[in-house]
């Protein structure tokens, strides 16, 4: 599983710019995978891809922002969380949730520093972003899939059968559940 994350996943990417925005305000993460050393109590080397899509919002600074940071943040956090013992599973997903905490208090101290014009537009830029991470092996030998998202980008999975799999719910401001 490692050598199949370090050497045989392929994606490909497509944006297209909408015709009433000046720049692209997306970005995105294209799964370079990297050794993360074990997971768990595995004892076995273990590989990490991330992909990422992000939807920039007013401006193109802040999903620029988490396509330069994001990945570094998690692996960071991973990096901490391997030393708790716990699971593959709980490892990782403390590491998804603190690297996008960490993105986001990075990119407001960031923003909070500028001055004038391009303070403003950083302080008004905003991104949602939908990310999957597969890692592995696990305790168990197998690769793990974990999905984590910001705002109402969304994760679907695409079966054989032709149906789909919703993998993540989006966050948004009319949501119970947010507030």
């Amino acid at each position: 599983l490692r050598q199949l994350l370090l050497q045989g996943l392929q994606s490909g990417v497509f944006q297209e710019k909408g015709h009433k925005k000046a720049l692209m305000e997306d970005g995105f993460l294209q799964g370079v995978a990297r050794e993360v050393g074990t997971l768990g109590t595995s004892g076995k080397s273990a590989a990490l891809t991330l992909y990422a899509v992000m939807d920039g919002h007013a401006g193109i600074s802040c999903s620029n922002f988490v396509v330069l940071n994001l990945e570094r943040n998690i692996l960071d956090s991973l990096r901490d969380q391997r030393k708790r013992d716990a699971n593959a599973e709980q490892i990782l997903k403390s590491s998804l949730l603190a690297g996008f905490k960490v993105t986001e208090h990075s990119f407001h101290q960031y923003a909070n520093k500028l001055e004038g014009g391009a303070g403003r537009t950083w302080a008004t830029s905003g991104s949602t972003c939908c990310a999957a991470c597969l890692a592995g092996p696990d305790e168990e030998g197998r690769l793990r899939l974990l999905v984590a998202n910001v705002g109402d980008s969304r994760a679907v999975l695409g079966k054989k059968d032709g149906f789909a799999v919703r993998l993540s719910v989006d966050h948004r401001p009319d949501n119970a559940g947010e507030r």
